[in-house]
C-alpha cells in the first residue's frame, strides 16, 4: 500500500501483532529512489515510467476500464505501462485484472474489441467465454441488499465489500479474506519475519508481467474520536 502524504509511507503488511516494514522519504518530494518496488521493476522499460489510473463510476467504470486495457494490449502498449491504480469501479478493474488467476491468456480474458460499425445488435446478447467483461452483467446493488436483509453479513457496509467480491473477484478466482502481495520473493520476505504466516496462502499475480498495482486505503480513526476536522486527525 503506498500513501504519498507530507512523506511517502509504504506498508507491505497491516496487521496488529505483525512485523511490517516501513520506508520513509528523506526528501520533501518523494523521489524515484524512495520507492521499494524500483528494483522488482526494472524489467519493466527504463525510458518508460508510465502509469494508468482509471477514474470511478461503478459498473460502467469498470467495463469502460477494461475497454482501455483491451486497446492497450492491441496496441502493444501494456508492456510500458509500470502502475495502475483507480478509484471505485476503476479500482475493481484494476485489481481484477492484476490479480485474475484464472484465465492467464489476455487476448481471453480481455477479449476482442469490435468497432462501433460492426456491432450488431444481436451481438450484445452475447460474449466470449472467460471474458472478463461479462462480470458486470450482474446488479451488484440488490446483491449487496439482500446480504444485508438475509444476514449474510452483519453491517450495510460489509453487505458492500460481500457484492463486489461476488460480482467481481471470486468469478476470477479472487477469493475473500485473502492476503495479497506481488510475488513469491516478497510473500517468502513477509513469512520470514512474522512466523505466524507461515501458513497462510498469499495470492500474487498469475501474469508476471502485470502492472504495479497501487492500492489506495483511507485510515480511520476510532468512532468515539469522531467527528475528525483538520485540526483533530491523530
Amino acid at each position: 500500500m503506498i500513501f504519498c502524504l507530507w512523506v511517502l509511507v509504504v506498508l507491505i503488511v497491516q496487521v496488529d501483532g505483525l512485523n511490517v516494514r516501513v520506508w520513509k522519504s528523506k526528501n520533501d518530494y518523494p523521489v524515484a529512489s524512495d520507492f521499494p518496488e524500483k528494483a522488482i521493476l526494472e524489467k519493466k522499460s527504463k525510458t518508460l515510467n508510465t502509469a494508468i489510473g482509471f477514474s470511478g463510476g461503478g459498473s460502467r467504470a469498470f467495463t469502460a476500464a477494461m475497454g482501455y486495457l483491451a486497446a492497450l494490449r492491441d496496441l502493444d502498449l501494456l508492456k510500458n505501462i509500470r502502475y495502475i491504480g483507480g478509484i471505485s469501479g476503476g479500482a475493481w478493474a484494476a485489481i481484477t485484472f492484476t490479480y485474475v488467476q484464472n484465465v492467464s491468456d489476455d487476448e481471453v480474458f480481455l477479449c476482442s474489441i469490435k468497432s462501433p460499425e460492426h456491432i450488431r445488435y444481436l451481438d450484445l446478447k452475447e460474449i466470449a467465454t472467460g471474458c472478463v467483461r461479462s462480470l458486470p452483467s450482474q446488479e451488484v446493488i440488490p446483491l449487496a441488499y439482500y446480504a444485508w436483509k438475509n444476514g449474510t453479513v452483519d453491517t450495510i457496509a460489509e453487505s458492500w465489500s460481500y457484492a463486489i467480491s461476488k460480482t467481481y473477484l471470486e468469478p476470477v478466482g479472487i477469493l475473500p479474506n485473502t492476503r495479497f502481495s506481488w510475488d513469491a520473493d516478497t510473500v517468502n520476505e513477509i513469512k520470514l519475519r512474522n512466523k505466524e504466516l507461515a501458513d497462510e496462502v498469499f495470492t500474487i499475480p498469475v501474469n508476471k508481467n502485470r502492472p504495479y498495482l497501487i492500492v489506495g486505503t483511507s485510515l480511520v480513526g476510532p468512532s468515539l474520536g469522531a467527528p475528525y476536522t483538520p485540526d483533530n486527525r491523530s
